[in-house]
Order: structure tokens, then C-alpha cells, then sequence
């Protein structure tokens, strides 16, 4: 430290600097180099000592055909230096890299000021004690120097002030007293290169196993997640640097190529699928599909579009889809020909074949099933057949429209309902069956859902005989090329007794999707969840501990497995009922099953509310196995003692 005087002289005034303090005169002098290798990145990342080490390899290259001696060995770094003129022997460096403390000010800065102004060299500094210990470095700290340069922990996102070259300096020293530095963990670029590969095709092959985004996505983040913490550990732990931001970015390009990848290939299947779709809307496995997917709901949108205001026949206006399938579509129209426009059923039958005699014989089954229908409508609780006819190579029935709500709504809660309830819904329906076997024809499909209580009067109305399915299976036996859309099977999974399921349906198979109605609606327990024991019984009494037990026998009896045990004629069934009515009526009902029906004109008050739900695939369990598969071991002994009215294949033709 020195200051700067005036001195009088005979030429005039002439500034002059006063001698140092004489302490100062007797301290031996120490030389080091302050300069730093720059990074690529234009940071400062490894210490003084590096960068003579690097000066020294280009030196001994010149000196190979030179005669002059290097100075670059002898010379020190400031941070050797400093050591050296306090006395601390320096330890050597273990690794090239600074191991910076923080941003800057991580060392205490004093003003300079603060040392030659008595006062806060005596307050603040304690008379100079506060340097006992103390390597003490005087450097422009000042934004006017422009002494700042870029290092890890300055001019980033986080910490945006530079950092003056005088802490860099500090940095270096303090490394080289405390041991410490950082070291390359793989130090060969070539290593490092092929560790970026060898990791890039090991997570290639990983992700090639995997075909969903959602997976490929998570193993990204945990590679990339994984390979972070296992370079931070090795940074703060060791002091070993690898290589960080080469494999994560690497990890995240390939990750996100094949993400993105995905993410195309899935809109063009998507796009491909809509496409097909499109074609076979009308495909049972089809609407199975779209019914799974909320983008392709439009769908059906679109084809109710395309259909409502065709005129079919010239007479036949469509006003709604109702419903479709492999075999045709449902529609509501309005019968323009007649008084009003009344509303009616229109049901197709379309045959996709390319063989003419899948459409002559299907002409011919047709009008069989149409005479059929013809004699089932004259019931007063099967919808009436209005009409049938043939247009663009598929046929049309049409019938009533009964305006009421679906049995299947009314179960929607899955409370169990009362006693009474169900015997009204037996008593009610069976006479309907009676009817329909006497005409020789069984419905194969009843269940909830095709069952309707006509808001009319409140009486229980059967629906969808299914004629249109049987056409399609009956062309399918005789041998005609059928598309695999033309043919459908007859009957509901749950409901589907096992000789039904094995292609012979009995009179009796119809008494027993009746029964397994009633235990629905008597247990509230869903038709496919029914459990049953190991000689394929259903279990069901426990959930309906107050029923009467002779209703109950009579129920049971209409869903034994045995075909041969269960009733074989509806007539059977009302005779039972008929004598156990009264006193069914006379006990009480359950409590807790709800609050007044009155919203049906001619139902009967159960005391209960039935509530109407949007149930649409009640009946259609996606994950239920086939409770009814199996046929009694007996059953080809027996099945010849079944009453002849029964006849099947062998005999008159029975209709859906």
C-alpha cells in the first residue's frame, strides 16, 4: 500500500509515491500466473494450474525443434503463489476442475477504503485484527473494472451476476488449501462418445419392447431421471464429473422420437380404423367397439344422419335409428300413408353375399317369419306386424310401435324388488309365452331389455322375436357364402340357457330366461353375476331371505340347470303361481325397497319407486364367462322324452 504525495521542488511541483510500510519492505516476493482456461461453453471451469499444464503441452511441441529453455515449469499459478508466500504447503491437485462454493460474495468482501480510512479500519476491522488468519486478496470487485467473468455459478438462470475475477482467483486458492477439486470420471472424449452410444442403443432396444406412449414416456423420464441422480451422487459425493447433459439430452431426443412416433402411427390407425368403422357401422362387434371409444361415437351420429328422411317403399319415413347390427338396422319412421303419420318399427334384414341363392332363399325365409310374426301379433302384448316387403336387396318388417319403458330400466337401481312385484311380471308374461309356444315358435331371447310396460295401460308387452337373426343363421346352415357379419347368434349370455347354447333350444329354454329375470329382479344381482356350485346351480335364495318359499321353489324350478327337471310348459307355471297368489299378496313387503310407482297409467303400486336409468349394455357383461355353457351329462337320453310340441330342427321351424 502506498499514497501518493506532493514535493516541492526548484522546477515546481512533482507527485512522487510515499515508501511502503517498512514491514512491507522485508516480505519476499511471489510471482503466479492468474490466468484460466476458457471453456467452449466461454466459462471458466478448471483452476490456474490447468491452464500452465496446457501452456506446457503446447510449449513442448515449439521446444522439440528449439534450442530454448520453457519458463512454464517453473512458473506457478496465483493460487500456488499465494500459498507459498503464506506458508501453507500446497497439497496437489486431484482433479483439473474448480469445486466452487456458490455465486458470488461467497467470500467477505471489505472495501478497500475500509483499510485506509482510520475509522473503520479501527471499528469495522478491529485494527487490522480481523485479517489475523486470513489470506487476504485485493482485486476490483467494482462494475467499473470489468474484471467479471462467466463461471457455473454466474451469469444463468438462477444466478445472474457475473463474477469478479479477484472470488475466481479465491476459488482456485481455497481448492488447492482444502484438497479439494473435481475430476473427470471418464476423461477420454472417445469414452465418453461411446458411453453416450453404447447407453443410446440399450435404451433403443428398451423401448422397443414397450408399444404404448404412456410406457415409452415413462421410461424416458426414468432414464433420464435415473442418469441425473446418478451424476449429482457422483458430483457431490466424489467430486467426479460425468458426462450429464450429452446422455440426457441424447435419452430425450431418442425417448421423444419414439413418442412422437407413436403418437402418429396411433392417429393413422385411428384414422384407418374410423375408416373401416365407417364401412361396418352396423357390425355387432362393430358398435362393441365404438361404444368403447368416445372419438368415434360421431359414428353412429353420422349414419343416423345419413338414414333419417330416407322414404322406404315410397311410404316409410325414417325419423330415428334405433338400433343396428350384423344382420340390419332398427329404425323409427312414420307411416306417411296413413291417417296422421303414425309411428312405427321398421326392421332390415340385409344379406351380404355375392351368391344369389343366399338372397332367394333368404326371400323365402323371410316370408315364412313374416307369416309367423303375422300370427304372434294377434296377442294383445306382442307388437302387431304391419307390414313386410323387399327393396335394394334386403327386407323390411314392420311393425308396431309400443311406446313405454324398457324392464331393464326399471332394474336399473339394483335394489331387490318386492315379492309382488316379480309374481305380477311372471303372471304377466307367461300367458304371453304360453301363446307364442302354442304357435309352435320360441323367442330365444327373453330377457329385461326386450321387455317393455306400455305406457298405455301398464301391461308387459314381449319384443324382438329376433326373426331377422334367425334368417341370417338359417341361410348360414344352408351353406350359401355368407359375409361373418350375416350371422348371429340367437339368445343373451346370462340369460342363455346351456341346451340353448349348444343349438338346441326347448320350449322350457325360454321358461328359464323368465326365471333368471325373476332372480334379477328378486335379488338385484345383474343376470352374468349370479353365482353358481360346483353342479352349476344358480345361488341366489340367500339374497332374497323373505321370500315366500313356495314362490321361491317355483322360481328355482324354472332355472335348475337340468333342462329335464326345470318346467316344461308355461300352463305349469301359472297353475303354481295361480295357487300360491293370495298369499304371496297377504305378506309384507320388504322395507327399504323405495317409494310409490304412479308414473305408469294401469301399473300396479308396490310400494316401491321404480327408477329409470340409462342402461344400455345391462344385458352385454364384458368380462363375464358363460355361466350356461355346459349340457347335463344325460342329456342325449333324455332329450328324446321332451314333448313333440317341442320340436327343433327336425320339425316346424321355430321363430324368434
Amino acid at each position: 500500500a502506498t499514497t501518493i504525495g506532493d514535493a516541492e521542488m526548484r522546477q515546481g511541483e512533482m507527485g512522487r509515491p510515499t515508501p511502503p510500510f517498512p514491514p512491507f519492505l522485508d516480505t519476499s516476493v511471489h510471482i503466479g500466473n492468474i490466468n484460466f482456461p476458457i471453456e467452449p461453453d466461454g466459462r471458466i471451469h478448471r483452476h490456474g494450474r490447468a491452464y500452465l499444464n496446457a501452456l506446457g503441452l503446447i510449449q513442448a511441441d515449439l521446444d522439440n525443434a528449439s534450442n530454448l529453455d520453457s519458463e512454464v515449469e517453473a512458473t506457478q499459478s496465483f493460487a500456488e503463489a499465494t500459498l507459498s508466500a503464506a506458508g501453507i504447503e500446497p497439497t496437489p491437485y486431484r482433479g483439473d476442475f474448480l469445486d466452487f462454493y456458490g455465486p458470488t460474495r461467497s467470500f467477505s468482501h471489505v472495501p478497500f477504503w475500509y483499510v485506509l480510512d482510520p475509522d473503520p479500519w479501527a471499528e469495522y476491522l478491529n485494527n487490522g485484527r480481523y485479517f489475523k488468519d486470513k489470506i487476504v486478496l485485493i482485486g476490483g470487485t467494482a462494475k467499473s473494472t470489468q474484471d467479471f467473468h462467466q463461471a457455473p455459478f454466474s451469469e444463468t438462470l438462477l444466478h445472474p451476476e457475473s463474477m469478479a475475477g479477484v472470488e475466481i482467483l479465491a476459488t482456485d486458492i481455497a481448492n488447492l488449501r482444502d484438497g479439494k477439486a473435481l475430476r473427470l470420471g471418464i476423461p477420454h472424449p472417445w469414452l465418453r462418445g461411446l458411453l453416450v452410444l453404447v447407453g443410446g442403443t440399450g435404451f433403443v432396444l428398451l423401448l422397443r419392447r414397450f408399444n404404448r406412449p404412456t410406457a415409452r414416456l415413462g421410461w424416458t423420464a426414468a432414464a433420464n431421471g435415473g442418469w441425473f441422480w446418478l451424476s449429482y451422487g457422483a458430483f457431490a459425493g466424489a467430486g467426479v464429473l460425468l458426462p450429464t447433459g450429452a446422455p440426457i439430452a441424447g435419452l430425450m431426443v431418442l425417448g421423444s422420437t419414439y413418442i412422437v412416433a407413436d403418437i402418429i402411427t396411433e392417429q393413422l390407425r385411428k384414422q384407418r380404423l374410423r375408416q373401416t368403422l365407417e364401412q361396418y357401422v352396423t357390425s355387432p362387434i362393430v358398435q362393441e367397439i365404438i361404444s368403447q371409444q368416445d372419438d368415434l361415437q360421431d359414428l353412429l351420429k353420422l349414419r343416423e344422419a345419413e338414414v333419417i328422411g330416407l322414404l322406404l317403399a315410397n311410404r316409410y319415413r325414417i325419423v330415428r335409428l334405433l338400433g343396428s347390427g350384423g344382420f340390419g338396422e332398427t329404425y323409427v319412421a312414420e307411416d306417411t300413408q296413413r291417417p296422421g303419420s303414425p309411428i312405427c318399427v321398421v326392421k332390415q334384414l340385409r344379406i351380404i353375399s355375392n351368391d344369389p341363392r343366399a338372397h332367394r332363399l333368404g326371400r323365402r325365409f323371410f316370408q315364412g317369419e313374416a307369416e309367423t310374426l303375422e300370427k304372434l301379433g294377434h296377442h294383445s302384448q306382442i307388437p302387431r306386424l304391419l307390414a313386410y316387403f323387399e327393396a335394394q336387396n334386403s327386407f323390411y318388417l314392420v311393425e308396431e310401435m309400443v311406446e313405454g319403458r324398457l324392464l331393464k330400466d326399471e332394474l336399473a337401481s339394483r335394489r331387490p324388488m318386492p315379492q309382488a312385484y316379480v309374481l305380477d311380471l311372471l303372471l304377466g308374461l307367461l300367458p304371453v309365452i304360453a301363446f307364442v309356444h302354442n304357435q309352435g315358435v320360441i323367442h330365444r331371447d327373453i330377457k329385461p331389455s326386450n321387455i317393455i310396460r306400455r305406457q298405455a295401460d301398464g301391461q308387459l308387452v314381449l319384443i324382438d322375436f329376433g326373426a331377422v337373426k334367425l334368417i341370417s343363421n338359417k341361410l348360414a346352415d344352408t351353406g350359401v357364402n355368407l359375409t361373418s357379419t350375416s350371422t348371429i347368434g340367437v339368445g343373451t349370455q346370462g340369460y342363455m340357457p346351456s341346451e340353448q347354447s349348444a343349438g338346441l333350444p326347448k320350449f322350457g329354454s325360454d321358461l328359464y330366461a323368465l326365471g333368471i329375470t325373476a332372480v334379477e329382479a328378486l335379488t338385484g344381482i345383474p343376470a352374468y353375476a349370479i353365482r353358481r356350485d360346483v353342479n352349476g346351480e344358480l345361488i341366489w335364495r340367500h339374497e332374497a331371505p323373505n321370500l315366500d318359499p313356495e314362490f321361491g321353489d317355483i322360481v328355482a324350478r324354472l332355472v335348475f340347470y337340468d333342462f329335464t327337471d326345470r318346467y316344461q310348459r308355461a300352463e305349469e307355471v301359472l297353475a303354481d303361481l295361480t295357487r300360491i297368489e293370495a298369499v304371496v299378496r297377504s305378506q309384507p313387503q320388504t322395507e327399504g325397497t323405495a317409494t310409490p310407482l304412479d308414473d305408469e297409467p294401469g301399473a300396479p303400486n308396490y310400494g316401491v319407486r321404480i327408477d329409470s336409468v340409462a342402461t344400455d349394455n345391462l344385458d352385454d357383461p364384458e368380462a363375464a364367462d358363460d355361466p350356461t355353457r355346459m349340457l347335463p351329462g344325460d342329456w342325449f337320453a333324455t332329450v328324446g322324452d321332451v314333448s313333440s310340441s317341442e320340436a327343433d330342427a327336425g320339425g316346424t321351424e321355430p321363430n324368434d
